[in-house]
């Protein structure tokens, strides 16, 4: 199954719509570990408050993995100004470098040149 990387920004002033939507965004996350490699809050430069969050994820396609993140309650309770969704591919995994092997993926795709 593919991977995708959500790399996610909060929206400012919505500290309180996210505090109520936050046990709601720790279930989905609980129900959602099975697909999730690795994920979690960005923080802000003082390292107090999260500025937002990464998350890599399978998904079986790109809009599969666009509903990973929409149907995550932080994002229905709007309180993200950004969401960025990219196919990805491992190179290291759990410091061991994996790129070419089965739990990396499929390989990049080559470029045909005329």
């Amino acid at each position: 199954m593919p991977f995708f990387v959500a790399t996610i920004e909060n929206k400012p002033g919505t500290e309180a719509a996210r505090a109520r939507a936050q046990e709601a965004h720790r279930e989905y996350l609980r129900a959602q570990a099975h697909r999730i490699l690795i994920g979690g809050a960005v923080l802000d430069d003082a390292e107090t408050a999260p500025h937002g969050s990464v998350y890599v994820f399978e998904a079986e396609t790109a809009r599969d993995a666009q509903r990973f993140t929409d149907e995550d309650p932080l994002t229905v309770a709007g309180t993200r100004s950004a969401i960025t969704i990219r196919p990805w591919r491992q190179a290291v995994f759990n410091r061991d470098y994996v790129l070419g092997t089965p739990e990396a993926g499929a390989p990049f795709p080559v470029p045909v040149r005329d």
